[in-house]
């Protein structure tokens, strides 16, 4: 798994999973719309707010926001909307 750290406060702010590792409907999704990642340090300062956080079941540690933190994709990115329990 490849990350991008955020320079201000250290979270990721770009992960790519190999597809091995995303469920089968998940990749033709992603491939469909040609999303890979989007790394949120190349966006122009207040043009970014993160609505969820996404794949955390890949995380080593419980992530800390007040944002939906869903396993693996949210329902709007062909995901199940199924969230982890921290």
């Amino acid at each position: 798994m490849n990350r991008v750290w955020d320079k201000r406060d250290g979270s990721a702010l770009k992960v790519i999973v190999p597809p091995p590792v995303i469920i089968e409907r998940q990749a033709k999704y992603m491939r469909r719309f040609g999303i890979r990642g989007v790394s949120g340090s190349l966006l122009p300062a207040g043009k970014f707010e993160a609505q969820f956080q996404n794949q955390c079941q890949y995380a080593v540690m419980p992530v800390k926001s007040e944002l939906p933190h869903f396993k693996g994709l949210s329902a709007s990115f062909g995901g199940t909307d199924e969230t982890v329990g921290w």
